[in-house]
């Protein structure tokens, strides 16, 4: 600071637009995300009660351990992958492909045999107090076997430049979900449950559109990453 003293400086605006732009878009998206990815708790809370929501929260917090484990590490790590490559559609295929198949590997076993074995652990571990737990966990593990490979798409998508579009599907999905879950919720914490099955693969649909186009993936070979699992 002493030797090579350097003044404060008003920031260039035209330097840092797309910088902006583009932090703007993921932060929108993150907004979005923590709406419509919290509004079932909202849901339940407010119109089923707190014993339904404490019943659904558990069914949650069980079934979607494979992806706050196994995926949201992995996305972590990939991201920067994804970034070195990005004008490589080749090499995005590839990693894509690779990292898919590899964590389908992982969760979609689990979750499915935890679907499976759901009434007995409850019945077993958490003991009576919890049965209505049982029903929501069962769908919610089916649920993620979906939710746990969709978040490699994002990544895709904001390194090819298309950040904007995630932040509009993402929105969508803040309006969608809640009046979902609130039509659902007619049918307790299994109706909203059945609403993360129907309206999520739903959702992802555009997303998966769009990032096949982008790096010219055939479904086949996405389909076929997916078979082992």
């Amino acid at each position: 600071m002493i030797i090579v003293p350097t003044p404060f400086a008003w920031p260039v605006f035209g330097e840092l637009r797309s910088a902006l732009q583009y932090s703007s878009q993921v932060l929108g998206s993150r907004i979005a995300w923590f709406v419509y990815s919290n509004s079932d708790f909202a849901v339940a809370g407010r119109l089923l009660g707190e014993a339904s929501l404490g019943a659904y929260r558990l069914a949650w917090t069980i079934s979607n351990i494979p992806v706050e484990k196994i995926t949201a590490t992995v996305q972590r790590v990939a991201h920067s992958h994804f970034s070195a490559v990005q004008e490589d559609p080749s090499a995005l295929r590839r990693y894509l492909l690779a990292l898919t198949e590899g964590i389908a590997l992982l969760t979609i076993p689990i979750s499915v045999g935890l679907a499976i074995v759901t009434p007995d652990f409850v019945l077993s571990v958490l003991k009576d107090k919890w049965t209505a737990a049982i029903v929501p966990m069962q769908l919610l593990s089916v649920y993620v076997c979906f939710r746990s490979i969709t978040p490699m798409l994002t990544s895709i998508l904001h390194v090819t430049g298309d950040a904007r579009y995630c932040m509009w599907v993402t929105i969508s999905s803040a309006v969608i979900f809640p009046i979902a879950f609130i039509f659902a919720s007619k049918w307790g914490a299994t109706g909203i449950a059945v609403a993360w099955i129907v309206c999520y693969p739903l959702n992802a649909v555009p997303l998966y559109w769009k990032t096949f186009r982008n790096i010219r993936l055939p479904l086949r070979e996405y389909l076929r990453c997916l078979w082992p699992s």
